[in-house]
């Protein structure tokens, strides 16, 4: 991984802790597409969040 998909990994996983459900969405969503593996574990967590929306993100993710 190269620095710049380092930062992008760090930033969504940051953004999936966000206040806004629509930004935690997007950030499972976002963190599902890059296949990281170093995004498991957050992912996993992110389905206990306690918007639906946020479930289905990770869902689809």
């Amino acid at each position: 991984m190269n620095n710049q998909e380092d930062s992008t990994l760090e930033l969504l996983l940051n953004d999936l802790k966000d206040e806004n459900p629509q930004i935690r969405r997007a950030a499972a969503f976002a963190l599902g597409k890059l296949g990281d593996i170093q995004a498991m574990t957050p992912l996993v967590n992110a389905l206990e969040d306690s918007d639906s929306a946020v479930r289905l993100g990770v869902l689809v993710a």
